[in-house]
């Protein structure tokens, strides 16, 4: 039931669709970002660090928005890495 739900979504359907995001702008070609590969995988270290840190201590809550924040970043990297340059968090995934 929930993945229909998640599936009927707008957002899931139409906006994370990485053709679409490319063709709204919200994902765009820029050679230039491989510069910063490097520091959007620094960036989710102490997010990850904090995500482990909260499982510890049962604070699910935090762990759930420092895990995120963590993957944000790593994924961050990769698109960089692709050449892209992402203007949404939704399109992140895409």
């Amino acid at each position: 039931m929930i993945i229909t739900k998640i599936q009927e979504n707008y957002w899931y359907s139409d906006i994370m669709d990485l053709k679409r995001c490319i063709e709204s702008g919200s994902i765009k070609k820029d050679e230039s970002t491989k510069e910063f590969i490097n520091s959007s995988i620094k960036n989710s270290e102490p997010f990850l660090e904090s995500c482990n840190a909260n499982i510890n201590i049962k604070d699910y809550r935090m762990a759930f928005i420092s895990g995120y924040l963590s993957i944000f970043h790593t994924a961050r990297a990769l698109l960089y890495y692709k050449g892209y340059k992402e203007h949404s968090h939704i399109c992140l995934f895409a």
